[in-house]
């Protein structure tokens, strides 16, 4: 059996993202996980919904507050899982290498934040290199940084898995969160599917033709008045995932028709399309873990 202990060296760092990857991928491998969330207690959804879809016996989970159990405490309670599951992950809490002593002899890795802004912490880094337990993983790499993420990665003498860029999948928003920020309404209820947003076009007097215009981009929406049926037809034509309509007229019923017959959601807003791209444009980035960016993290992680 495996243990792992997964903590990071800020918030937002990519921590559950990163411990959540790894139960699915050996839940994949059709092996047992106990997931313990060492933090404020609040649940993950992720989690539980990942438990539902391949079971309690094989992922089984608890929510522990941070100082609300000692050490020798946790440290039992894994030993105990130990015989009952063939992996233990614990999502730790945020901290350095010096709070990471742990008896058990868990494997830890460390989500080194390297979002932009956030500058190379050498003298940590450096330190857990004295620690044969610890590895690191340095995530959110803005593109330009990466050549120095990699030169840091060869040079710090620490254990190093991986380095991953920023990516626009991970940062995308599921139709759900799409609907909370918006709060809109579904013209067609009968079209149940939910895709994931990675881009957003907005549909208005453009030069390119239909097709060449909305069928650039895979997982993408289109915001468009909700009286422009010219526009809404073109994007459907041209493989949208998701209509945003702004305003308040109601869409045609053809276009209701065509939308339901491509299983294209589309959400209706009163606010303008600008008031809609600058609410969308602010609930980029950060958002819970979903299985979307589940899935994708893992892609990048057999990739670094």
């Amino acid at each position: 059996m495996s243990e792992l202990y997964v903590t990071s060296t800020s918030a937002r760092a990519g921590k559950t993202l990163y411990s959540t990857s790894v139960a699915k991928n050996k839940l994949e491998s059709n092996e047992s996980v106990y997931y313990i969330n060492l933090g404020t207690g609040e649940t993950d959804k992720i989690i539980e919904e990942m438990s539902e879809s391949y079971g309690a016996d094989k992922l089984a989970y608890q929510y522990i507050i941070e100082d609300q159990l000692d050490d020798s405490s946790i440290i039992a309670m894994v030993s105990d899982k130990k015989k009952l599951f063939d992996s233990v992950i614990i999502d730790g809490s945020i901290g350095s290498v010096t709070s990471l002593q742990d008896p058990s002899g868990a494997a830890i890795v460390v989500i080194h934040d390297c979002s932009l802004g956030v500058e190379f912490d050498l003298e940590l880094i450096t330190n857990y290199a004295n620690h044969d337990s610890v590895s690191i993983l340095f995530n959110k790499i803005p593109k330009y940084k990466l050549k120095e993420a990699n030169l840091v990665a060869q040079s710090c003498g620490a254990t190093v898995i991986g380095t991953i860029t920023e990516d626009r999948c991970i940062n995308g928003l599921a139709f759900d969160e799409i609907m909370g920020c918006l709060n809109g309404k579904i013209i067609d209820l009968t079209v149940t599917n939910k895709p994931y947003i990675e881009k957003f076009l907005i549909g208005g007097n453009m030069m390119d033709s239909g097709k060449e215009y909305f069928g650039r981009f895979q997982n993408q929406a289109v915001i468009t008045r909700s009286g422009r049926p010219d526009i809404q037809m073109s994007s459907i034509m041209a493989g949208t995932r998701c209509l945003i309509l702004t305003g308040s007229v109601e869409p045609t019923e053809y276009i209701i028709s065509e939308a339901r017959k491509h299983r294209i959601p589309m959400i209706h807003v009163e606010s303008s399309t600008e008031t809609t791209v600058n609410i969308l444009s602010g609930a980029f980035g950060d958002n819970p873990v979903c299985i979307e960016r589940v899935n994708r993290f893992s892609e990048l992680l057999a990739s670094s």
